[in-house]
């Protein structure tokens, strides 16, 4: 029997993992573990998989040090985590895109033993890039050697560049098989608008949150660009050129990035009265379970993965990234050398609905706001056997049959 592990370490994460580990006990005989971070809500007790839940220590620098010693260094036996993989198991462990520790760490524990499988879950862009050969800078070095010296050496990498990973579950298939990184993983493809059709039951079971309607004609999309999700001078001046580009007439909502800081927009409230900030619950979901309820008709990020998968599951949305723009060059530098990226594939933001915009200028930045937009209902003539495909595969080269 099949112990299967997901670490979902942020609220998207969470409802990726919660809609496909349902999957799995509706199909299969086993044992299914979500291991998630600081949920104010508990699922409703009808949930068929067990939930291990660890606190949110990515706050400040005292408790990211706790989380590396604890959660993913020298004292990891003293953790809650300590018996979630077990060696009398086979474990097949699903992971995101990140470099947390939790995920590390976890990820060398199940490929200790060779017979486990590792999945590597789509992301966004970030699983596209190639961040392995990045020079680490003098202040990169020393928190190296300090992190080992936890038990847990900073990775100035994502996870999806990690070797012990076998197999990636992706939207872009054709693209990330491509990769160098995928040359030794098992690819399948991911069909994402069969996520959002699923993630009115995940709404309701963590946060009781029911249909409802937030009148906007614009929705702004929050990234923490630092590593402590603060707001700089220069992310302040982007966002705020952008908005001067904003017709005024249109009403905006914030969605803040669940790892942004409480009130880290305010003063966007403030400065532009057709402004509205998300600061309640829904400020922690995913804007892509979140915008069949949002009615916005258009959406703006920097260069934002869920605008990525907005886009391409809802015809009727115009996703603008604006990367590309003159106001947004000091800040895309400071997104590239947060995350370590060396280059990234720009054929990523990509739509199956023709609905993704990256103006070069602020004429064509402007020029969105005359678009003509349709419906903006998610299409519901998706793949839902897409994961039954790929949790097939697993079992079977576990050795094991679906049951």
């Amino acid at each position: 029997m099949v112990h299967f592990v997901f670490v979902a370490l942020t609220t998207y994460q969470l409802m990726v993992s919660d809609i496909y580990a349902r999957q799995i006990c509706e199909k299969y005989i086993g044992k299914v573990t979500i291991v998630s971070v600081g949920l104010n809500e508990r699922p409703a007790d009808h949930v068929s998989y067990e939930l291990i839940e660890i606190p949110y220590l990515n706050g400040d620098k005292y408790h990211r040090v706790i989380q590396r010693l604890v959660y993913g260094g020298r004292l990891f036996r003293f953790s809650k985590l300590s018996g979630v993989i077990r060696k009398e198991d086979k474990t097949c462990l699903f992971i995101f895109n990140d470099n947390e520790p939790i995920t590390n760490k976890l990820l060398r524990i199940v490929k200790s033993t060779n017979s486990n499988l590792t999945v590597l879950l789509d992301e966004g862009i970030g699983s596209y890039a190639d961040t392995r050969e990045i020079a680490l800078t003098t202040k990169q070095k020393i928190r190296w050697l300090f992190t080992s010296g936890l038990g847990s050496p900073m990775q100035y990498k994502a996870i999806g560049d990690n070797p012990l990973i076998d197999v990636a579950f992706v939207s872009n298939k054709e693209l990330y098989a491509s990769l160098r990184k995928a040359t030794k993983q098992k690819v399948f493809p991911q069909d994402k608008r069969a996520l959002y059709v699923k993630s009115d039951r995940f709404l309701a079971d963590y946060y009781s949150v029911k249909k409802q309607e937030l009148k906007c004609d614009v929705v702004y999309l929050g990234q923490p660009f630092y590593e402590n999700s603060e707001v700089s001078k220069t992310e302040a001046d982007y966002i705020c050129k952008v908005f001067e580009m904003v017709p005024s007439n249109l009403r905006i909502v914030i969605k803040p990035h669940p790892r942004d800081q409480e009130g880290k927009y305010s003063f966007l409230e403030e400065r532009y009265k057709n402004t509205t900030v998300i600061d309640n619950e829904l400020a922690k979901l995913p804007l892509e379970c979140l915008s069949n309820i949002i009615g916005a008709k258009i959406m703006i990020g920097h260069n934002s993965s869920a605008l990525i998968n907005i886009a391409n599951s809802f015809s009727g949305i115009v996703c603008c990234l604006t990367y590309r723009l003159p106001c947004a060059e000091n800040m895309h530098k400071v997104w590239m050398n947060t995350y370590s990226y060396s280059s990234y594939d720009d054929s990523m933001y990509s739509s199956v609905n023709n609905n993704i915009f990256i103006p070069d200028n602020d004429n064509d930045f402007i020029a969105i706001f005359n678009s003509r937009i349709s419906s903006n209902d998610i299409d519901d003539q998706c793949d839902n056997n897409d994961f039954n495909i790929l949790l097939t595969y697993c079992l079977e080269t576990m050795g094991e049959g679906e049951e």
